[in-house]
């Protein structure tokens, strides 16, 4: 009985072997082209599509946030430090110092944008 299943499984490859090189043609039998025709893309953009283009008006407008508000979470950055400052007083609280990352990277950008802001004028 498994003779007869690896038989089956060798004759499927081999069918799909010789089924594959039979529709296989040469590489440049599909692009045969006449001297001097110029190649024409056809796509979905194309002018005859009936798919519509987008206008800048039809996609949404990403609304980033202003220079009080990355001021505002540089210090919500910072603030994290002083979770749980009570309890654990000796060691500075649960999280002293963690929010310094945020803090320096919202800051930065802050003041990136208000110098951007100061030079435009």
């Amino acid at each position: 009985m498994r003779k007869l299943y690896v038989v089956a499984i060798a004759f499927a490859i081999a069918l799909g072997v010789l089924i594959g090189r039979s529709n296989a043609g040469t590489p440049g039998e599909a692009q045969v082209q006449q001297p001097g025709e110029r190649q024409v893309l056809s796509g979905p953009r194309a002018s005859s599509s009936s798919v519509p283009r987008r206008s800048a008006s039809d996609y949404e407008r990403r609304r980033r946030g202003g220079i009080k508000h990355s001021y505002a979470r540089a210090g919500k950055s910072a603030g994290r430090g002083g979770a749980e400052l009570g309890k654990n007083f000796a060691r500075g609280g649960k999280e002293f110092g963690k929010g310094m990352a945020g803090f320096g990277k919202n800051f930065g950008i802050a003041t990136a944008k208000l110098g951007k802001r100061i030079v435009g004028r």
